[in-house]
């Protein structure tokens, strides 16, 4: 569940905006200050089910979590779910408090106009905090490294939706990688078909599955019941089995 969503709902539909937040004590606090679009998730990160209730009431969500390492792995699991849900003209951002602070204590220290302040003039779009994570370590002078980059950047970027906010990440990719948007375009396809045929059925693997003679017998007689009454001496197909079984 989304704490606080019932009570949110109009504001946040009014600002045409949704801010996330860790625990519940956060949502109160904001309330309490006046800031009445704030929702946080309930026993669990955020999910997908979470991100497409919220754009279905706003086309923005700004994503305000602690910034120690818990806060921001929580961040990017938020990204990760993020990305089917963005198609054109919807916005994610992801901004990270202090150390030590939440929001709970960082809107009683700035107040409601100065949290909001902060909130709007420090978020970071999520194609920009995507591309900056991936990018952390690597040696972008380096072929491997942006050969490294590019490898990393394929399952996220094909968890987009075609638009033109793919169009665009592809774009900056491309000039921090080297590579043009056709080859990374191509490498992305060439992924996703990969994938595909990885997890492709063959005809018959999935359902072909030996059966005894009288499994045969008993799917036989429930797909056609009315042959029982003409077949005498049922009971000597447990002989033939166990004859089977001891050769």
């Amino acid at each position: 569940e989304l704490y606080g969503l019932h009570q949110a709902l109009g504001e946040i539909s009014k600002k045409d905006q949704a801010l996330v937040v860790e625990g519940y004590m956060d949502v109160i606090a904001l309330a309490q200050a006046g800031i009445e679009n704030a929702v946080a998730a309930l026993g669990t990160a955020t999910t997908p089910t979470h991100i497409d209730r919220l754009f279905r009431q706003c086309n923005e969500i700004i994503f305000c979590f602690d910034g120690d390492r818990a806060g921001r792995q929580a961040a990017w699991r938020a990204l990760e779910n993020s990305l089917p849900s963005m198609r054109d003209g919807r916005q994610a951002s992801f901004m990270f408090l202090p150390e030590g602070e939440d929001p709970d204590t960082f809107v009683r220290k700035l107040g409601r106009d100065g949290f909001i302040e902060r909130v709007q003039k420090q978020s970071m779009p999520l194609p920009e905090y995507m591309l900056k994570h991936l990018a952390e370590g690597i040696d972008l002078q380096r072929l491997d490294g942006k050969a490294r980059l590019a490898g990393l950047a394929k399952p996220m970027l094909n968890k987009l939706p075609r638009g033109a906010l793919k169009t665009l990440l592809l774009h900056q990719l491309s000039e921090m990688t080297a590579m043009s948007e056709q080859e990374l375009a191509s490498l992305m396809q060439e992924s996703t078909t990969r994938a595909a045929a990885g997890t492709a059925v063959k005809p018959g693997k999935a359902t072909a599955k030996k059966q005894n003679l009288i499994g045969k017998t008993l799917s036989l007689l429930l797909h056609q019941p009315a042959m029982a009454q003409e077949i005498d001496g049922l009971e000597q197909l447990r002989l033939i089995e166990d004859r089977k079984s001891t050769r």
